[in-house]
Order: structure tokens, then C-alpha cells, then sequence
């Protein structure tokens, strides 16, 4: 018997009247945004099948089709619409034809490994913040991330249906983040690359620093100057300050700006990137300037830009909403990874 799709179970689910889309993402494990998404399809009567879009069968004969099949089977795949173009076709014709072969499109997902003392401590961090009764909305969640201008396209890859995920499992051995590469990766070998630091919210977002030098203690110390007062103007009467435990952010600089500039903090602990929103933020972030496809860096930073002034009260609130949940899921799986 083939297995229920995730679909099929968030329809059944919702029908029954589960609405709440983070009991939803946690039950069908799915990312919190998909899971708002599919809600809204079915508030409006959409089907959550994707739109297949009609292929023009008089142009696609078998030379085409074997073409297009084997670009798609290269070891670094040209993008649709590149094909599209090689071909003589749309890119929403050789989508439409890639999914008649029973190809369908895969991101490639990045994993960490997590040992019995990392599972341990994210336990114990889970039970204490579910504790606490923390007011997560008081939040500023701050991160950096990088994006390299020849990487500013979709992460993933066509393959024949029943394929397994495509997965990159790592362990930088460095912390909490497993997409956290500021300092071990250079431009010359990736190419162009920007630097990214921002704070998310309840109530919105600090600006969004962009920069091209690695980030050491004293460029860190100068975002955290600059973030602070942003951080303030966002609430007045006091916030909850968190960051993740890359190295300049423990050097004794950083602590000590830290100390005497924010009133409350949270230790946040290693390798769990799925438990912070902000690596959502980013992923989405990162999705969205995918798709203008950047061909030079100050078209990427536009993008990035243009991309991050869409994060609202209103975009960004789900996600701290969702942290008891994600909290007690870290505690239902005893310290493993969550889908979020």
C-alpha cells in the first residue's frame, strides 16, 4: 500500500478541525510557513495538488524529451528555463514534462549531528524555557548568514520520483549552526559572497547589515552597537536578547558589550539551528532572492533588501508563537532534531 502524502493527511487533518497551523506542521511535519500556506488554499476551496501547467505535445517529440532528460541528469543541473531555452520550450513545458517522466524537484537539506551530551542540553534547554513560561514575543532572535552570488539560485535538484532526500550531513564542530559559515569559507573559493546580520521579532526586524569582511570580535561588537539601538526603538520598555554561540560571539569583547548593554539574555544551545526562527528567516530569505535571480552583487543586495522589509509584525509572529511547541517537541523526541 503506497503511503498517505503529507497532503492528503494536512486535508484529512484539517477537515477534522485541526486548524492551528503549528499543530499542523507538527503533525503532518511540515515547515510552519508550507503548513500556513496549505491552510489558506483550503480556506479559499484551492486543491493542494501544484498547478500543473499544460505541455504543448506537438513541440515535445522523443529527441526533445531525451534532451531535456539528459541536461536534467547532469552533475550540476542548468535551471528550467536554460533548458527551456536549449530546447525550443517554456520552462513551465519542461517542468510539465519532467513530472510526465516522473521527475519531481527536491531541495537538498543540510543536517547536523547531534551526540548524547548535545541531545542532553537541548533537552534540558527545553524544559527549562517550557518552565520558565518564557514570553517569547519579548524576543530578539539575532544571526549572521552568507550568501554567494553564484549560489543564488534554488537548492535542490530534479530526480526520478522514489529517489531519496537529498541530504548534506556535516558537523563544523563550532556551535549551534550547521549553516554558519562566516569565517571558514572564502571568497575565492565560492566566489562572491555577502555577509548578512539581522535581528527578528515579534514586533519586526533591526535593519538588515549587509558586509563583505569576516566577522571577527570587533565587527560583531559594531553590529551588536548599531543593532542595539535598533533593538530599543522596537521596544522600548525592554526585550529578551539571544544570539547563537559562534566563537566572536563569546569573545570576552562581545561578553562584555553584551553585559553592560542588554538586560536579559538566553543561552542558546549548540547544534540547533531547528529550534531558532530566524534560520527559517534566512531559509525563506534566501528562497525569495533566489528567485530574481541576482546576476551581479548589488542586483543580490537589492534583493536581499527588498526581501527583508516583507518581514512584518504580522509575517514574523507565527514563528514566536510556535516556540512553546517547538519546545515540547524538542522534548517529546528526547533532545533529537524537530521539523521546523
Amino acid at each position: 500500500m503506497a503511503p498517505i502524502s503529507k497532503k492528503l493527511r494536512f486535508q484529512v487533518l484539517y477537515e477534522n478541525g485541526c486548524k492551528k497551523p503549528t499543530n499542523l506542521s507538527r503533525k503532518v511535519g511540515i515547515s510552519l510557513a508550507t503548513a500556513y500556506r496549505w491552510k489558506d488554499k483550503l480556506e479559499n476551496d484551492e486543491n493542494l495538488d501544484r498547478k500543473e501547467y499544460p505541455v504543448r505535445m506537438s513541440k515535445i517529440n522523443k529527441k526533445i524529451q531525451k534532451r531535456v532528460i539528459s541536461k536534467i541528469q547532469l552533475r550540476k543541473q542548468p535551471s528550467l528555463r536554460q533548458i527551456g531555452r536549449s530546447v525550443g520550450l517554456s520552462h513551465e513545458s519542461v517542468r510539465s514534462l519532467l513530472r510526465n517522466q516522473t521527475f519531481s524537484y527536491k531541495l537538498k537539506k543540510k543536517r547536523f549531528k547531534l551526540n548524547a551530551e548535545r541531545r542532553a542540553l537541548r533537552l534540558e534547554f527545553a524544559r527549562k524555557m517550557l518552565g520558565r513560561d518564557i514570553d517569547w514575543g519579548l524576543m530578539v532572535i539575532t544571526d549572521e548568514a552568507s550568501m554567494w552570488l553564484e549560489r543564488a539560485v534554488p537548492n535542490g535538484r530534479w530526480v526520478h520520483d522514489g529517489a531519496m532526500e537529498i541530504e548534506d550531513e556535516g558537523d563544523n564542530g563550532r556551535g549551534n549552526n550547521e549553516n554558519d559559515d562566516i569565517d571558514d569559507l572564502t571568497v575565492g573559493r565560492h566566489g562572491q559572497k555577502i555577509h548578512l546580520w539581522g535581528g527578528i521579532s515579534a514586533n519586526g526586524t533591526t535593519k538588515l547589515h549587509l558586509f563583505s569582511e569576516n566577522l571577527k570580535e570587533k565587527k560583531n561588537v559594531n553590529l551588536l552597537k548599531k543593532g542595539r539601538e535598533e533593538m530599543a526603538r522596537l521596544y522600548p520598555d525592554g526585550f529578551i536578547f539571544q544570539q547563537d554561540g559562534h566563537p566572536c560571539h563569546k569573545s570576552k569583547l562581545a561578553q562584555k558589550f553584551i553585559m553592560h548593554n542588554f538586560d536579559a539574555t538566553i543561552d542558546w544551545p549548540g547544534y540547533s539551528p531547528d529550534i531558532s526562527p530566524i534560520e527559517n528567516i534566512w531559509s525563506w530569505l534566501k528562497s525569495e532572492v533566489s528567485k530574481d535571480r541576482p546576476t551581479t552583487l548589488e542586483a543580490m543586495k537589492r534583493s536581499l533588501r527588498k526581501h527583508w522589509k516583507r518581514l512584518t509584525p504580522e509575517f514574523l509572529a507565527p514563528y514566536f508563537n510556535s516556540m512553546p511547541d517547538r519546545m515540547r517537541m524538542i522534548i517529546e523526541s528526547e533532545g533529537n532534531r524537530i521539523n521546523y
